[in-house]
């Protein structure tokens, strides 16, 4: 059986729209994978990534994860130059 993320899947082949992800480097990089987002906001509640499609449409993925005042997560299937923002 493989490994599961304490707190974030329960079942093998469980997903999630938004991974934990890493707290560094900041910004977006990408990955086969995912694509990691990492921001500084030590005083922020909530973060939000908002990525935008060919046409304009707005899709919005919360970042839960916190440590260290940057807030993370990776987003899979994210495609190289996707327009995002904060």
């Amino acid at each position: 059986m493989a490994y599961v993320t304490p707190g974030t899947w329960h079942h093998e082949g469980e997903t999630v729209p938004v991974w934990p992800g890493r707290n560094y480097p900041l910004g977006a990089t990408w990955s086969v994978e995912a694509t990691n987002f990492a921001v500084y906001a030590p005083r922020a509640t909530t973060v939000w990534v908002c990525l935008f499609d060919d046409h304009g449409t707005e899709s919005r993925h919360e970042l839960t994860e916190h440590s260290l005042g940057v807030w993370h997560g990776a987003i899979p299937s994210v495609a190289i130059g996707a327009c995002y923002g904060y």
